[in-house]
């Protein structure tokens, strides 16, 4: 570690300018009462064992102890590690006119569907199509627990902090309409992972581009921009990649967390996790080897006597806690299976023996779900679109659309302010302020509470048709074929017998709408069916219908008032820079936070827009990454001008680039940039000619005071990292700020005509 001194009048005026963030941390406790009585009744039935089983009742407790594990699952990083050795043969988007990628009865027992492969597929190697990220912002704050079907929309969301979207709002969920939804996980064989979306406005801005007489562009806030911005979701083109090698036919498998299942054991049971599989491993191959060992000798044991053993090394290895329970489940049940595993196959393959299945089997009972492809849409406010990714004849389908059902409440947003008793907490007003722009991604009728979300991969990328006849698509409920009865989920056992189709229940059709949210699981299925010839690279367009139209029309019409710069906006006039714009300048270097606050204009006074903050990629150290004792520390004040804040511990850290991988996810946070300077790198030579040419390179590197988020750094530690690289810093919308935020953003659910939409379901007519 360095000894160079951290600056303390730079590090301790970015702290006092630095905003406090709420921490909220979510403690999950384990229990563990009579624990030791069980232990002591377990050895006392053992006691009472005759003298040849208690022989082997010995062998089996020393089976179960712990020692390197041969099946270690393949984690990103090793990913990573190893995708120079793999070649992009089996690349997706090579494979022409050939399904990659199919949703089909999942291989897990009551799971509904999954995804899986049709290719072989890599370490690192692209899983389907790039997907939009949707965001859902402080959805705990804007409802109540009693309102209708949150949780089943909680049981498809994932966190915002692992894509970069949680500086957003205070709580942020975020919504992947595809793959994130439909990919079912399993902790022994996680085989898929995400990676970072982009984040951008597709070109379009809040406010009007103007020319200036010196032909510099620059935006004028007192005209309105684009009446789109803010009406679909900035983060996009995220990307799952294969974590580890795949066979053509395997299930994708993404990592839910162990939290996860262990807070639902009360609805899955005791399901294995990671560590679990990974524990029974160990325990199946100690078992193996010393069979082998001794097999043709004296000590070679019979098949009763082979029998007696596992079972008396599973109960070994069992005291009846919750971390064990998990582990006897990962246990295989016979002799011939324990082997099986110690063999090559793993407990967790073996626990789940059809998660790999045949093309023919796919074909027969899955529907393709990679034939849609994003793009910039050439409709001018819609963002992105989505274009076939081959032909497709008229009346066939291009989209099987399972539906998450959602209740239109659930996605009110209210005026939201501090609680003046719970830090971190908001409380909600009574009148509806607001949607969530996860509406515009919903199926729904005006009449009707119900909407419904389509999450198959690339629906949430198919627009609007501007005419009437330019549509190329339509919705229809689903079509029983000779492999999917309908509505037979519950009644067979048969997994193999299922097709897609199985899992709609059109008797749900004929519910009442508020039964509809009772029904806490999925069960409704449409398609998207090309009502004409589509040819490969051309956008898919849906008639969203004539409510939509209007309030379209009516949105663009009211644009000029009711928009960012409208006369009764109370932030009118107020400017905005959009951060992605200038993360893509990696040549201007990041302002400091003295540059930024200096009044001389001389020595700098040069701000960022306000809307827009520094933020650091940093993974604060914890138990697994404990911090170096030679780091360097040194007590400082919070405050220099204000002393009754007290004093805290300054550590200074350098950067490891942990956590820059695209399989990783390191911790987006707030930090203000104290310095930077230039670096020279080592020198190289290169051969020109028949001369030796010898040359160094220098980059800007900074010096950042990282914000804690959810208390990973302790109230009395300031964490000052250096040597950061301009790549572990991002240019952000501060909190509330973005155009998902703007009050007169566009809101408004896609249309399901009459005569598609059930009758039923029409509560608000």
């Amino acid at each position: 570690m360095p000894t160079d001194p951290i600056n303390t009048e730079d590090a301790s005026a970015a702290m006092a300018a630095a905003a406090s963030a709420s921490a909220v941390v979510v403690v999950i406790r384990r229990g563990g009462g009579g624990r030791r009585r069980r232990r002591q009744q377990q050895r006392k039935r053992h006691c009472r064992l005759p003298a040849p089983l208690l022989m082997l009742l010995l062998l089996a407790l020393a089976l179960a102890r712990d020692f390197p594990t041969p099946f270690a699952a393949v984690d990103a990083s090793e990913a990573e590690a190893d995708a120079d050795d793999d070649d992009d043969d089996d690349d997706p988007s090579s494979v022409e006119n050939k399904c990659t990628l199919y949703l089909a009865p999942s291989s897990i027992p009551h799971a509904g569907l999954g995804t899986y492969t049709s290719i072989p597929l890599s370490p690192r190697q692209i899983v389907g199509p790039p997907e939009p990220l949707i965001n859902v912002l402080d959805l705990p704050f804007h409802t109540s627990p009693e309102e209708s079907n949150g949780a089943l929309l909680a049981d498809y969301d994932w966190a915002g902090v692992d894509y970069l979207a949680h500086l957003e709002a205070r709580k942020v969920q975020a919504m992947i309409p595809g793959m994130g939804a439909a990919i079912n996980s399993h902790p022994g064989l996680y085989n898929v992972a995400a990676g970072h979306p982009a984040v951008d406005s597709a070109g379009l801005s809040r406010y009007r581009e103007e020319e200036d007489d010196d032909e510099s562009n620059s935006f004028d806030p007192l005209e309105p921009g684009d009446p789109g911005v803010g009406a679909f979701t900035y983060y996009h083109s995220l990307r799952s990649l294969a974590a580890r090698s795949l066979p053509a036919g395997a299930e994708l498998f993404a990592h839910y967390s162990d939290p996860y299942f262990l807070d639902r054991t009360d609805d899955f049971g005791y399901i294995p996790l990671a560590q679990d599989f990974d524990d029974a491993d160990r325990i199946v191959t100690k078992f193996d080897r010393y069979l082998s060992e001794n097999e043709g000798t004296e000590r070679e044991l019979n098949e009763e006597q082979l029998k007696d053993l596992w079972e008396m090394t599973v109960r070994g290895s069992f005291d009846a806690d919750v971390r064990t329970k998990r582990l006897r489940e990962a246990l295989p049940g016979t002799v011939r299976d324990a082997r099986r595993a110690a063999a090559g196959t793993g407990t967790a393959d073996l626990s789940l023996p059809s998660h790999v299945r045949g093309l023919e089997w796919l074909e027969k009972y899955g529907m393709c779900v990679d034939t849609v492809r994003p793009g910039p849409s050439a409709i001018r406010q819609a963002g992105r679109g989505g274009f076939a990714a081959r032909p497709v004849a008229e009346g066939e389908i291009v989209l099987p659309l399972p539906l998450l059902h959602v209740n239109r409440t659930l996605l009110d947003m209210r005026a939201l302010r501090p609680d003046p008793e719970f830090e971190g907490r908001l409380l909600k007003g009574k009148d509806v302020v607001g949607r969530q722009l996860l509406l515009n991604y919903c199926y729904g009728h005006k009449d009707s509470s119900v909407l419904l979300l389509p999450y198959s991969t690339g629906s949430a990328n198919i627009n609007h048709a501007p005419t009437g006849d330019g549509a190329n698509v339509k919705l229809r409920w689903h079509v029983p074929t000779s492999t999917s009865t309908e509505g037979e989920e519950d009644d067979t056992d048969d997994e193999e017998e299922k097709g897609v189709g199985a899992f709609h229940h059109p008797e749900w059709l004929d519910l009442d709408a508020s039964d509809i949210f009772t029904k806490m699981k999925t069960g409704l299925l449409m398609e998207l069916v090309a009502t004409r010839p589509i040819d490969e690279g051309e956008e898919l367009l849906l008639d969203y219908g004539k409510d939509w139209s209007d309030a379209w029309n009516e949105h663009v019409r009211d644009w000029p008032s009711k928009g960012p710069h409208g006369y009764g906006n109370p932030e009118k006039n107020r400017p905005y820079g959009y951060p992605h714009e200038l993360n893509e300048d990696k040549f201007s270097p990041v302002k400091t936070h003295a540059e930024q606050t200096e009044e001389d204009d001389d020595d700098g006074g040069d701000p960022y827009p306000p809307n827009v903050a520094t933020a650091c990629f940093y993974n604060a150290v914890d138990e697994g990454h404990p911090l170096s004792p030679n780091a360097l520390r040194r007590r400082i004040p919070v405050d220099p001008s204000d002393p009754s804040r007290g004093i805290v511990t300054a550590i200074k850290i350098p950067w490891d680039g942990e956590g820059m991988g695209e399989l990783s996810h390191p911790t987006l946070r707030p930090c203000s940039i104290v310095s930077r300077e230039e670096r020279v790198n080592d020198r190289d030579e290169r051969n020109v000619g028949r001369r030796s040419v010898s040359f160094e390179t220098t980059e800007l590197v900074y010096t950042a005071l990282m914000e804690p988020w959810e208390g990973d750094i302790p109230d009395d530690e300031r964490h000052v990292v250096y040597d950061m690289p301009r790549d572990g810093i991002a240019l952000v919308d501060r909190s509330y700020s973005s155009d998902q935020h703007l009050g007169g953003a566009f809101r408004q659910e896609i249309g399901v005509p009459d005569g598609v939409f059930p009758e039923a379901w029409k509560d608000l007519a």
